[in-house]
């Protein structure tokens, strides 16, 4: 996610006195030290999580959370205290914000060894709210409120940058995970034989995979299969969100999975086309922020 980092942090700490801001394309954050050093730590901060490949907006509400962009607060902050000591720094050698054993130079690469452990295995997604919680010590108000305010910051930044879509890195209500290991857990039950069945669930694991690789942990999935046992899929999510999401899959070049086309009809449904493998993924919609997904072989 390439964000523009000085556009990000004069929105961020843009003060009140700077004008009227009617359309909210600021934050005014209040600040603790001058609004010039409060600017260098964030500056600092966005560029280290650039480095560390850590999402910016999670880090901005992360460090303003416990230091305010302040130099003086980060110092005096037992987390970071105890960051200081696991990479050998004295109290005096972080007097400066760009200094190695600064805070805002620091929090990346201890934040990043949370997020790297919290992987249930190599190519998992990272739990950014799992890692937020023993970052911040199992504050988990802290928690939920640097959580909460990185989507007021990606808001913020994207009223001022029309074109962007932010990729929130929280699973949606955290509860996919759960479902996916509970669909794993049934899917993996001793059943009475029946070969149709069985085919069914090896396809329905397959294909839950594949949507995992190509929509990430960013919304709610569910599994299902209706009256013809046919396998289906449920996203939740609302249709200005998932036609950005899914421009977005459409130019993206990165994934394991490249679609070829994205058609929209009707104004609301959606058809991702996929040539390696071969196939189809439908999404209608189903009611209020709610669609179903078909996969066609």
């Amino acid at each position: 996610m390439m964000i523009k980092v000085l556009s990000l942090c004069a929105a961020l700490l843009a003060p009140e006195s700077s004008g009227q801001d009617p359309h909210g394309r600021s934050a005014h954050l209040e600040l603790d030290a001058d609004f010039n050093t409060s600017y260098s730590a964030c500056i600092a901060t966005l560029k280290q999580a650039r480095k560390y490949k850590i999402d910016p907006f999670v880090s901005a509400a992360l460090m303003y959370r416990t230091t305010k962009f302040s130099p003086k607060l980060a110092k005096s902050s037992s987390i970071f205290r105890r960051i200081s000591e696991n990479y050998g720094c004295q109290s005096h050698s972080a007097q400066f914000i760009k200094s190695s054993c600064s805070p805002f130079m620091l929090f990346a690469p201890s934040f990043v060894t949370i997020l790297e452990k919290s992987k249930r295995h190599v190519s998992a997604p990272e739990n950014y709210r799992t890692s937020l919680r023993r970052f911040l010590r199992n504050d988990r108000k802290s928690a939920r409120i640097v959580e909460n305010m990185a989507k007021r910051f990606a808001d913020v930044y994207s009223r001022t940058h029309s074109g962007f879509v932010w990729r929130s890195p929280f699973q949606a209500e955290g509860e996919f995970d759960e479902e996916a290991d509970q669909l794993f857990h049934d899917l993996n039950q001793p059943q009475p034989y029946d070969s149709h069945v069985s085919n069914l669930h090896r396809q329905m694991e397959g294909e839950i995979q594949i949507l995992h690789a190509i929509f990430g942990n960013h919304y709610r999935i569910e599994a299902t299969a209706n009256n013809n046992q046919i396998p289906e899929y449920l996203i939740h999510v609302d249709y200005q969100n998932l036609k950005q999401f899914l421009w977005y899959i459409a130019g993206n070049t990165a994934g394991p999975y490249k679609p070829t086309s994205l058609q929209e009809y009707d104004g609301q449904r959606f058809v991702l086309q996929f040539r390696s493998p071969r196939m189809r993924v439908i999404l209608s919609p189903m009611g209020v922020n709610l669609f179903s997904i078909m996969i066609k072989w």
